[in-house]
């Protein structure tokens, strides 16, 4: 019976997980008026994949005025062309390719908060971390099971005005993998992080350092080590995702807010990626850089072909190079090639980089390491070592745990979006925005910043409580430093 009890628990909180995430995708296209461009289902799903870690591929076509011909190319029989010199035509119809890649983190954000309350909520009193895999199993298999069931329903097609039709259409298998990576994660930090879970301990944790036990029926030196180093990741687990979660839901609150000024778009806008604005922020704040818009070159005609002499700056089909020529997207763009982006992507280009924006982050992460270096300075406070490890501990727990966390926010918040232009069987340019920051930089920076930030906490806390008495007892982390705990 327990163990049907088990399944059926493990069933319900995937069930929940994917139901709250779909939900909340939905309701954010609807706010965003998605749901006139194309069938809600599908595009439900699309953000859904994509929440998860999964790709959209695009496909479709372009439709506008045909621009003047290079003399000599009218003869071929090309759209457009009329006698010798070529001429305007009647109108070019250009093929779309590319896909989408980015994950709506409110999306993502929902799904994780109701799958860890899901597992851990019915808990009423503290269980062996035995008695969780069975209901960790069960989730594991369900959540990718029931995602790529969904992934079958993703695909559909949207108008983009009157002259571009776009087909997307989910790619299953990085959407199933995206799931299966994101469902485990999820069930680590939970059981990690929760105190009705006691973790196994090894033999040795209750052994002298010749298998002998320790005096007074102690843990020997090195079962002391391992528990001190298990309480450190647990209480550290217990803080960053508590810490992240609310400031991803702080976000989404305040988008919904404020669409009482700027309409449901708002709404819808924060609901979806309100948190990729609010952690994204977090690493750009402690200075990692970050591109923002169309990548160098990515909005150029491709130069070789028939259509433009190669290393030339002359004239393409979709007018000259460098022209505000039309093109089947519109007026060109500032890289005066093939395809253009819109004129607003430059305004957020230029937003994002500017003062206002620097400060704002460096604000939000100067809060953001506060609220995480406090609670482990508090939680680590009582420990062996004196006034010297009461500093030490929260510096080096915090810059670990930020050398993890910042690579990971920088991953998170990359969004990239690719179109190609083909026509008369010739690719014509493309174009590719996103957001991408450096992970690298964004371990080193972290770790600097996490070892900045748990130094002031723990010199905070010996002027503010010089005894340590404020420390989390043992025993609220059950089998992190009790002997034979599982």
């Amino acid at each position: 019976m327990r163990a049907l009890r088990d399944v059926a628990a493990g069933l319900t909180a995937a069930s929940l997980a994917v139901a709250a995430m779909a939900g909340l995708a939905a309701l954010g296209l609807v706010l965003l008026g998605a749901d006139r461009l194309g069938p809600l289902v599908p595009l439900t799903v699309a953000v859904l994949a994509l929440a998860l870690g999964g790709t959209v591929a695009l496909a479709g076509t372009a439709a506008g005025p045909a621009p003047e011909l290079p003399a000599g190319l009218g003869g071929l029989g090309l759209p457009g062309g009329s006698g010798a010199a070529g001429g305007p035509g009647p109108s070019l119809s250009a093929v779309l390719t590319g896909s989408v890649d980015g994950r709506p983190l409110g999306v993502a954000v929902c799904g994780a908060v109701v799958l860890a309350a899901a597992v851990l909520l019915p808990l009423r009193r503290t269980v062996p971390v035995r008695r969780m895999a069975l209901r960790a199993a069960t989730v594991l298999l369900t959540v990718p099971a029931l995602v790529a069931l969904g992934s079958r329903f993703g695909q559909g097609r949207v108008m983009a005005g009157d002259r571009v039709s776009l087909q997307f259409r989910v790619d299953p298998a990085s959407t199933v993998v995206g799931a299966l990576v994101g469902t485990l994660v999820v069930l680590v930090l939970a059981c990690l992080s929760s105190r009705r879970i006691r973790l196994p301990a090894r033999p040795t944790d209750t052994a002298g350092p010749h298998g002998t036990a320790g005096p007074h029926g102690t843990a020997g030196p090195h079962g002391t080590a391992r528990a001190a180093v298990v309480r450190a990741v647990r209480s550290t687990c217990a803080v960053v995702p508590t810490v992240l979660a609310a400031l991803s839901l702080t976000a989404m609150l305040t988008g919904v807010v404020a669409a009482a000024w700027g309409g449901p778009p708002v709404a819808g806008a924060a609901l979806l990626a309100g948190p990729n604005l609010a952690l994204g922020a977090l690493p750009a704040g402690i200075g990692v850089p970050f591109s923002v818009g169309p990548t160098d070159g990515a909005a150029t005609a491709v130069p070789g072909t028939p259509l433009g002499p190669a290393g030339s700056r002359g004239r393409t089909p979709l007018g000259p190079a460098g022209s505000q020529g039309r093109t089947p997207l519109g007026p060109a763009g500032r890289s005066g090639g093939a395809l253009s982006y819109p004129s607003g992507i430059g305004r957020v280009t230029d937003a994002a980089r500017g003062r206002t924006a620097r400060l704002s982050s460096a604000a939000l992460a100067l809060l953001f390491l506060a609220a995480c270096a406090i609670p482990i300075a508090r939680r680590s406070a009582g420990s062996d070592g004196g006034r010297p490890g009461r500093v030490v501990r929260p510096a080096v727990r915090l810059a670990v745990a930020m050398a993890v966390t910042m690579p990971l926010l920088t991953m998170l918040a990359t969004v990239t979006v690719r179109l190609d232009v083909a026509a008369w069987f010739f690719r014509l340019g493309g174009l590719t925005l996103g957001v991408r920051g450096d992970p690298l930089s964004a371990a080193g920076l972290g770790a600097l910043a996490g070892l900045v930030a748990g130094t002031a906490a723990g010199a905070l806390g010996l002027l503010v409580r010089p005894s340590g008495r404020y420390r989390v007892p043992e025993g609220r982390w059950p089998g992190a430093a009790t002997p034979g705990g599982g």
